[in-house]
């Protein structure tokens, strides 16, 4: 992509993204288990810093969280390549330790933008063999969204069909549980 600039290069970047979000539910395409969606992340801000709050299933795992730039059509992907050891926050624009940058991320996307909207994407992995296909939910944000969180609030969807809002972190972590089928 080193031949393209500006605005082309910003879509080539999102459109590899959202193929490789999409291409998920490829592999699985022959899979017929049921869907399972399990909200399992959520936003907040840590000293100003987008987080995401990360409450998967038992024998589940985020192995990928991505942030798409809706506006100006930049990626931000962080990958788990430590299996041993689990992040339960990923801070956006700062890889945990363990993790790796996916190159397909934007260099210059380092920050979030006032009056963007961003969608944030998690992908699972699961350890064990399981009777659902679970997938969590992908939802919109813009940084008002974020700076408009009371402390103990985050920004999340209660399911699949259901439109991003404020939520309580305790609220978010007993939803998440619950999705999973665990008190």
């Amino acid at each position: 992509m080193s031949g393209l600039t500006g605005w082309a290069r910003a879509g080539a970047y999102a459109a590899v993204a959202l193929t490789a979000i999409a291409c998920g539910d490829l592999v699985n395409h022959d899979d017929e288990r049921p869907r399972r969606s399990v909200p399992v992340a959520a936003l907040y801000l840590d000293d100003g810093h987008p987080t995401v709050l990360l409450a998967p299933c038992e024998h589940t795992r985020v192995i990928e969280v991505t942030v798409v730039d809706n506006s100006a059509h930049k990626i931000w992907t962080a990958v788990d390549s430590d299996p041993a050891d689990p992040a339960t926050t990923v801070r956006v624009f700062a890889v945990p330790p363990g993790w790796t940058l996916e190159k397909h991320s934007a260099a210059d996307f380092t920050e979030l933008t006032p009056g963007h909207d961003y969608r944030l994407f998690t992908s699972l992995y699961s350890l064990l063999e399981s009777s659902t296909r679970d997938s969590a939910p992908n939802f919109t944000f813009t940084p008002a969204d974020l700076t408009a969180l009371k402390p103990d609030q985050v920004w999340t969807v209660a399911g699949e069909s259901s439109p991003p809002q404020a939520t309580p972190r305790t609220e978010f972590q007993r939803a998440a549980s619950a999705a999973c089928g665990t008190p």
